[in-house]
């Protein structure tokens, strides 16, 4: 197995301001979302959350209904797609990060799952993510916005 893991943030400043291009000060906490996975040659992520009793499965590539239809899996899809993935992973998500509580266990879940495709893909034109150590906020953030279908419900943990 190999483990993919994002930090929860708190914005010391600038809440709701960095999708408009405002100034921003987040500090990394020390609660985590972390993805235990397995590389898979098929074209679909199969993951599973210990906060809910369905499993995110994903067909590869990711069309803009599977983002809608897909529950909590919405998540990993959008980065799924912003990535351009198309190998899958199996695997298990956990977290310490209380969700809904303005920690950022969306944001973490989003780039602990960039991390694992990245990972997986890592031999191939990944536009998502040139190296596992260099996570690219800008997909990630893209990937909350097509999720929750704007800014501003992207930074609500409930979008």
């Amino acid at each position: 197995m190999i483990r993919a893991v994002a930090p929860g943030r708190v914005n010391l400043i600038g809440d709701h301001t960095d999708y408009t291009g405002g100034m921003v000060f987040p500090m990394a906490i020390n609660r985590f979302t972390t993805i235990d996975f397995a590389p898979s040659d098929e074209s679909v992520i199969e993951l599973l959350s210990q906060d809910d009793e369905s499993a995110a499965i994903i067909q590869l590539p990711v069309t803009e209904s599977q983002i809608s239809a897909i529950g909590w899996g919405r998540y990993i899809a959008a980065v799924a797609k912003e990535c351009g993935a198309t190998r899958g992973i199996k695997g298990n998500i956990t977290t310490t990060i209380p969700i809904g509580s303005g920690l950022s266990s969306s944001a973490a879940l989003e780039v602990a799952t960039a991390l694992a495709l990245v990972t997986q893909d890592q031999h191939s034109n990944s536009r998502c993510l040139p190296s596992a150590l260099n996570t690219s906020p800008l997909e990630c953030r893209l990937g909350l916005w097509i999720n929750c279908a704007s800014p501003r419900r992207a930074n609500s943990m409930r979008c």
